[in-house]
């Protein structure tokens, strides 16, 4: 797979997460996943996507809690805008 191809297949599922969580507000991991694959993303790569968003300060968690929900954090909100 070429890198565009990979950077617009990533877009793609950054879309449909952040759009998912700035609609639902508090969401758990797999109720965002289950919604992206609705969309026809594969499940592991929406895994992969979710975690990513995570780790660059997109989402969050609400607390510490194992299950706790995660929300779209302000610099995720504009990244989403800008895509």
């Amino acid at each position: 797979m070429s890198r565009t191809k990979n950077v617009d297949w990533h877009n793609e599922v950054v879309k449909k997460i952040l759009f998912v969580m700035i609609k639902k507000g508090k969401v758990r991991v797999k109720d965002v996943v289950k919604d992206a694959i609705k969309d026809s993303a594969p499940v592991s790569k929406s895994y992969t996507v979710f975690y990513w968003l995570r780790d660059n300060g997109h989402i969050q968690k609400t607390c510490i809690d194992h299950l706790a929900p995660y929300v779209v954090t302000e610099k995720g909100k504009k990244y989403f805008e800008g895509i």
